[in-house]
């Protein structure tokens, strides 16, 4: 590697790189197919700082200050929409201007450079209807963007809402949309903006949140920066009252591509974003369907630990409201009652199981979800021959306690005043228990 040695190589010594660095700068020489790359890997990773730079100082001498800001906001937008259609980077360039308080009226626009010579000015070039900056400089349009964050760190807020907007605005197609939010992401991990991702969270709604379900799921995944992208949406989740936004998108991230491939984390997320929905949330629910159908044995097991955790620590309403709120929705699928009810030939898991449905049933505004679950046993089970028996023996003893029949009368009773005969047999069974524990603690 006796490239090394080069002088072109002389300020990347004397900056003395990480071990990381160093490592990912021998690996593209070792795989540059000759010395005439080495110019190239050099600028690379140097992040592009010399092109960057002169790309933005193109024509300074000769042009107005106008036209060096007309060819600096074509620059940034080709970086964020780099591959995209022509027409997007173009609204994107001009939507820029206009955040800038630059009057863009139809006199405007049609007095100023023609699209052409502005692409050409920022060095962009087109294949087809797509525009691109230099394909042959790896890495250059993701260090255009670092660039642009760097350089002008007092106009972070403009620029985020900006990029934002752009990916928001049902104009644009969605392939040039998702090429601005995985634009954004990168960008977000590799700078640690907090911000950045708070913005895809917040303000990508309606058919653009698949976008930031997408962008965030692929950051959280990231080997480098993931940890940094999970912390987040848990520091979301553990907020007081965030955002309804936040809480859809985490919900989306756990029953997704992530939360299956890391279901132990996403399933801790998922449960602090049940405390923050109403109880029987479908979408809560369907999170908690995919990860028992894919995960089964993880969710038991958080599940299980949830319950444990709360009945250890009563007085925690946060933790009570999330687990009660994740219980109830796991077991508003099938799959999910059918991990429940497994769990139910362990007596210390079915007591636990037990008192988690006394405990929704004792939560004024869970009841109304509580029993809709419940009418769904019983459609399910009543015709069960062979689990008909241990639905009613669990549900037997969910309704020991005299305090909770109001919610057995609902469920007994139909609209024409008929009872049904499973709810009956539950409400005999559960009151000969009742009366056989207090006969068994009379002196």
């Amino acid at each position: 590697m006796f490239w090394l040695e080069r002088k072109e190589f002389a300020d990347i010594w004397k900056a003395n790189p990480s071990a990381r660095a160093a490592w990912r700068l021998a690996d593209r020489l070792l795989h540059a197919p000759g010395p005439e790359q080495i110019q190239a890997i050099v600028d690379e990773f140097g992040d592009w700082h010399t092109e960057v730079e002169k790309l933005l100082s193109k024509d300074r001498a000769r042009g107005s200050d106008a036209q060096l800001l007309s060819t600096r906001v074509t620059v940034w937008a080709g970086a964020l929409l780099h591959g995209g259609q022509r027409r997007s980077i173009v609204k994107a360039a001009e939507d820029l201007l206009t955040r800038l308080g630059h009057e863009r009226s139809p006199a405007n626009v049609l007095t100023d450079a023609t699209t052409s010579s502005r692409l050409k000015a920022a060095e962009i070039t087109r294949e087809g209807d797509r525009a691109f900056h230099d394909t042959l400089k790896k890495g250059l349009p993701a260090a255009i963007l670092r660039h642009l964050w760097d350089e002008f760190p007092t106009q972070h807020e403009l620029l985020r809402r900006w990029a934002i907007g752009i990916a928001a605005d049902r104009t644009v197609p969605e392939e040039d949309a998702r090429l601005v939010t995985t634009a954004l992401w990168m960008l977000a991990v590799h700078r640690h903006d907090r911000a950045i991702l708070d913005g895809l969270a917040s303000d990508l709604n309606g058919p653009r949140r698949a976008l930031a379900v997408e962008a965030l799921t692929n950051a959280a995944g990231d080997a480098e920066f993931g940890r940094y992208v999970r912390d987040r949406l848990r520091q979301w989740m553990d907020a007081q009252n965030p955002s309804d936004n936040k809480v859809d998108l985490v919900i989306a991230m756990c029953a997704g591509t992530w939360g299956m491939q890391q279901p132990a984390l996403a399933l801790t997320r998922l449960g602090k974003a049940a405390g923050h929905k109403a109880f029987g949330s479908a979408t809560v629910v369907t999170a908690f369907r995919q990860l028992a159908l894919h995960r089964p044995d993880e969710v038991r097991k958080a599940v299980d630990q949830w319950l444990s955790d709360a009945e250890a620590r009563p007085d925690d309403d946060t933790l009570r409201r999330q687990t009660l709120g994740s219980f109830l929705a796991l077991v508003s699928s099938d799959e999910g009652t059918d991990l429940i009810l497994n769990d139910t030939l362990a007596p210390e898991a079915r007591l636990r199981i037990i008192h988690a449905w006394q405990k929704l049933l004792s939560t004024d505004d869970a009841v109304d979800a509580v029993v809709t679950q419940l009418s769904q046993w019983h459609e399910r089970f009543q015709e069960a021959v062979d689990r008909r028996e241990v639905v009613v023996d669990v549900l037997a003893d969910i309704f020991t306690p005299p305090s909770l029949r109001p919610g057995l009368d609902r469920l007994m009773v139909t609209k024409e005043s008929a009872i049904l005969p499973f709810w009956r047999e539950v409400l005999v069974l559960a009151a000969n228990r009742y009366q056989s524990s207090k006969e068994a603690s009379t002196p």
